[in-house]
């Protein structure tokens, strides 16, 4: 009998053991832990139902809801340096390589996107997030893809200010804090050396599985006061540890017990008198929170305690942690009734590092300690010396003897609970939120804890607890499931009935006060709960939280019949029409409520790509993901039929297919205007002549351009130059076309960002003609760039692009020593601007025909390949390498009306290549400018004439002669209609801690992003070209954000609505280097 006792026990005891053990997470061993910034550009139109009403203006019921109507929906890293290491030996020395390593995302992609779930229930979730570890010696470590999890998972007031003022009635300050977890998936290593750490890291979870296990803690200023908008407002402080994974571990919710504030009644602690902000503590309930949640994970083999900090501690306004005493980690002794402390030392939450270290508290227990925490919970105490009166701050307060327990290690010490440790623990094992179509099902696990260990044989029950309609919708296969032996119950959920279209409420909606909106589908959320011995949930529904929930949450999808013969009228323009409404930032790049925009070519083969990526693919469309597979395919069907106007019996002709969006001026002051009116009437002699004439006299500014004075230091000049004036042949070699080649794919990119940056000046919806121009020349710059390219891969060179010596910073000249005199800028858009570069680098080789009096300007980028293009005839077919042809890039939609970029492999095609950038860009003659005979774009002006028509104000058009003249219909500029960026935008001298530093280095991450891939593209991925395409329309919105933000926050005691009416707006930074 007692043999058998005691074979229970040690059976238990590995059963215990067992799970303990393979459940890895980021609290094991080892574990990096980093801290930084995270940008977090939500849009927040689609927080209220009424904007889902296009007959509705956008409008805010709360006053505080839509603060961020401009959001792009998309997450970043800022600054997150790795700031501690720990392996299964302790902790590491700053030698390891990967301290002060980088913490990046998305290197070479766009940027990951946050979307809520519902506007109901705005579960936001993270999608197409990856993660890359750069050591500090600049080698990558690994790089994985993170899960799509919700960001903010388990969210609380960490801090209140209410500051009651005549003026202002109702001014509070929010510093909220929340907590998220996932796993790292396709984990790739790559240089782990000089780091112990990051080796065995590595090691470990190879052998659970390849993922890696991360938390991510956010604490976000969401103050609603009208100048927090000008400053960091999209910037939250981060604080994330890496560690292994395991198979069996809760994708979402780590650290297999749980501290909580539930259940406990936390003392009424005084607020500190040097924070003048605080007049009284607000709280929702009849108790403070001070203390808020903490995972935390026992290894009873190592006897090591695991504490998870950093979304469980108030703070102060300033960011720091607010003192709450002397806190320990005890344990209750139930024999004898009091508490007993762990370690020798309190919890160092108010040491310099504490952030540093994640936020995590580790401590060695006692064999006694680690029995007793096996069977009993775990508290977090605070010390009070006397249990009537407790000093904190120089403030006497009372303190209610009941929440008063003994040590059991000091008589005269009495313990105040902050946290406690509820037995049973009840939570997620996979994904709990989801979208259906109709008929398709999900399955949810809930995993069911006490103490750690898995209770077997217990019923957990679900119940619907939305008003959703109809009730049926979404319904679970059973209300009730038993845990296994594994402490798992599944349940499996259905699409079971058709959701109708639009969505029903029971009560009016502010504040357009309707109860059916245009809303696709319905939200139903199921709470669960353990049917025996009570259960604490991973969420709350406390009322002094900001959100909480115990639910799963389902969006199933209306029902929607694909078979349908789609038309733009009927079936596609209510759908984009609402996107264009909810998603503003995304107008100036495409209007989806603009049948013209969405129909040209170009954005065709756009949205055929975005619509058709992975679900959790960054670029994925739409952003917003809440429209099924049905209406999708529905919508791609259509762009494949190559839409034209069409229109149903049953609607009315759309009168205002052309353009819906008005140019509405930003600002209007007298400086602007004064500005505005010598622009207006700005022209060139050569808009006064009749028609372009083979005669004509040079235009004095552009012919100075081309006065050689001398190479510019910092541009190596091109070696085929040489060979072409002074007849060297030996200078014409396969080493020299390859330097030139090269030259030339810098010399292409390098009039792409001041390009662009004139097109991202321009207001939404104002001198759209202009907008248009310039955007069609960039795609053309980008087609010659990859053309220039693959004349270099043809003849076995390799094109750089990613690198320093390679990207210009502006202002700058042209490489290669072309427009020697020429200095390109970054400018906002204007005639004077587009004249002295637009037209200055584009200006013909040759602009007259006269055989008496030639005027041929030297050094254009029409000599520079010139040089290429005799060189290549001289040289012959023998210098093409056949085996290059599958690593040239090809253009993904080679078509007339889009662009060609094609497989170069002899003299011929070469030649044919160049003479298409060369007529592209200046013309087929002095008196034709039309790109000719182009194998690119057809009957299109030449790049020069097409500029040159925004200064004139009128294009060109051919008379009765066939001559060309600016006498066709007018090319109006509106000078108030741009934004007034600063010129040549660098980053030192953006003002730090402002909303301009925050954008302009988003825009400067997605910038490097196009780097990095454009050169995965040279190297040979020829796949990359869309996700290059795809990153640059990204840039586009990072530029419109980044152009209309002010240089400098205004005054505080004046400050104006966002977007601000600014004399001077920041811009985008072009360097290669931010740092």
């Amino acid at each position: 009998m007692q043999l058998s006792a005691q074979l229970l026990v040690v059976v238990c005891l590995l059963l215990y053991l067992r799970f303990d053990a393979t459940h890895g997470s980021y609290l094991d061993l080892p574990r990096l832990s980093f801290t930084g910034h995270m940008r977090i550009d939500i849009n927040t139109v689609n927080n209220i139902p009424c904007n889902f009403d296009l007959e509705e203006p956008l409008g805010d019921p709360e006053g505080y809801q839509n603060w961020n109507v401009n959001g792009t929906g998309e997450i970043s890293f800022v600054n997150c340096t790795v700031t501690s290491a720990i392996t299964d030996s302790g902790m590491v020395s700053n030698k390891d390589t990967v301290i002060n390593g980088q913490v990046v995302n998305n290197l070479n992609e766009p940027y990951p996107k946050a979307v809520d779930l519902d506007v109901d229930y705005q579960f936001t979730t993270l999608y197409g997030l990856t993660i890359t570890i750069v050591k500090r010696d600049g080698q990558i470590a690994f790089k994985g893809t993170l899960a799509p999890m919700i960001l903010v998972q388990d969210m609380w007031v960490r801090s209140i200010c209410m500051n009651f003022s005549a003026e202002q009635d109702n001014n509070f300050d929010h510093y909220l804090s929340a907590k998220s977890a996932s796993v790292l998936t396709n984990v790739k290593w790559y240089d782990t050396s000089g780091s112990p750490v990051l080796q065995q890291l590595r090691a470990e979870s190879k052998i659970n599985g390849g993922n890696l296990s991360i938390s991510l803690a956010m604490f976000f200023n969401t103050r609603v006061v009208p100048q927090f908008m000008f400053t960091n407002f999209t910037l939250a402080y981060v604080v994330g540890t890496i560690g292994i994974s395991s198979r069996n571990e809760p994708l979402m919710f780590n650290g297999n017990r749980l501290l909580s504030y539930q259940n406990v009644e936390q003392p009424d602690l005084p607020l500190n008198t040097d924070d003048s902000c605080y007049q009284f503590q607000v709280s929702g309930s009849s108790h403070p929170v001070w203390m808020y949640k903490a995972p935390f994970q026992i290894d009873s083999n190592s006897q090591r305690l695991t504490v998870d900090l950093s979304n469980a501690l108030s703070q102060n306004l300033d960011g720091s942690l607010r003192n709450l005493g002397e806190l320990w980690f005890g344990v209750r002794d139930k024999a004898r009734h009091c508490i007993q402390l762990i370690g020798d030392m309190p919890i160092p939450y108010l040491e310099e590092d504490f952030f540093s270290k994640g936020s995590i508290a580790d401590y060695i227990l006692s064999e006694i300690e680690n029995e007793m925490l096996r069977l009993s919970p775990l508290f977090v105490v605070r010390t009070a010396a006397d249990p009537r009166v407790t000093i904190l701050s120089h403030q006497q307060f009372q303190v209610n003897s009941s929440l008063l327990i003994m040590s059991c290690s000091e008589s005269d010490i009495y313990l105040q609970i902050m946290l406690q440790e509820v037995p049973r623990f009840i939570r997620p094992m996979n994904y709990y939120f989801g979208r259906l179509e109709y008929e398709e099902g999900m399955t949810v696990q809930l995993l069911l804890t006490e103490f750690g260990r898995p209770v077997e044989n217990e019923a957990i029950e679900i119940s619907l607890t939305s008003n959703s309609e109809p009730t049926n919708g979404i319904l679970p296969e059973c209300t009730t499931s038993t845990t296994n032996a594994e402490g798992i119950a599944t349940f499996t959920f259905q699409a079971a009935n058709e959701i109708p279209f639009p969505r029903s409420y029971s009560e009016p909606q502010l504040p357009c006060n309707k109860t059916q909106l245009p809303i696709n589908g319905q939200l139903y959320t199921f709470t669960y709960n353990a049917s025996g011995a009570p259960a604490i949930n991973p969420f709350s529904n406390d009322i002094t939280l900001l959100t909480g929930t115990n639910q799963i949450a389902i969006h199933g999808y209306s029902f929607f019949n694909e078979s349908v013969e789609p038309t733009w009228v009927d079936d596609v323009r209510p759908i984009f029409s609402q996107y264009a409404h909810l998603y503003p930032v995304m107008r100036g790049i495409l209007n989806l409520a603009n049948y013209t925009q969405v129909i040209l070519p170009h954005n065709i083969h756009l949205l055929n790509y975005s619509m058709s990526l992975d679900f959790n693919h960054p670029s994925y469309m739409p952003v917003t993901r809440d429209i099924g597979t049905k209406m999708r395919n529905m919508i791609l069907k259509w762009l494949n039929q190559k839409p034209v106007p069409q229109y149903s019996s049953s609607s009315n002709r759309d009168t205002n297919l052309q353009e819906n969006v008005m140019c509405i001026h930003p600002c209007v002051a007298d400086s602007v205007v004064a500005l505005s009116y010598m622009e207006t009437f700005f022209r060139t002699d050569r808009c006064q002549i009749d028609c372009l004439d083979p005669s004509q006299e040079a235009d004095p500014y552009l012919q100075s351009l081309y006065t050689r004075k001398h190479f510019p230091r910092n541009r190596r000049i091109r070696p085929l130059f040489k060979w072409t004036h002074s007849g060297e042949t030996d200078v014409c070699n396969l080493k020299s076309l390859k330097l030139q080649l090269q030259q030339a794919v810098e010399l292409e990119f390098a009039t792409i960002p001041t390009y662009l940056t004139s097109m991202y000046s321009i207001v939404e919806g104002c001198n759209k003609i202009i907008y248009q121009k310039i955007r069609s020349v960039v795609i053309q710059e980008m087609q010659h760039m990859l053309i220039a390219a693959n004349m270099l891969i043809a003849i076995g060179g390799h094109p750089i692009i990613d690198s320093n010596a390679t990207v210009p910073s502006y202002p700058t000249h042209l490489p290669g020593g072309v427009l020697p005199n020429l200095i390109v800028t970054l400018e906002k858009l204007s005639r004077v601007h587009v004249y002295r570069v637009f037209m200055g680098i584009e200006i013909p080789h040759n602009i007259s025909m006269d055989t008496d009096n030639p005027l041929i300007y030297n050094d254009t980028i029409g000599q520079f390949y010139q040089e290429i293009s005799k060189c290549i005839t001289r040289l012959g077919d023998s210098i093409f390498d056949q085996s290059q042809n599958e690593k040239q890039i090809m253009w993904p939609w080679n078509a007339p009306n889009v662009g060609f970029v094609n497989i170069i492999n002899n003299t011929t095609s070469a030649i044919l290549a160049i003479q298409s950038i060369t007529d592209q860009g200046e013309g087929t003659n002095p008196v034709d400018p039309t790109q000719g005979n182009s194998t690119i774009i057809e009957n299109k002006i030449a790049h020069f004439y097409s500029f040159e028509e925004i200064v004139c104000g009128n294009r060109l058009v051919s008379n009765a002669e066939g001559k060309f003249c600016y006498k066709g219909e007018p090319i109006p500029f509106d000078p108030l209609g741009v934004w007034p960026m600063q010129p040549n935008r660098r980053k030192h001298n953006i003002p730090p801690n402002t909303n301009c530093y925050t954008e302009a280095k988003a825009f400067h991450g997605v910038y490097r992003a196009l780097l990095k891939r454009l050169q995965e593209v040279f190297d040979g991925d020829k796949e990359g070209v869309m996700d290059m395409i795809a990153i640059m329309e990204s840039l586009g919105v990072h530029a419109r954000k980044v152009m209309w933000t002010n240089l400098n926050p205004p005054s505080l005691d004046d400050p104006t609505e966002y977007p601000p009416c600014a004399e001077v707006t920041c811009g985008p930074v072009w360097d290669y280097d931010w740092d």
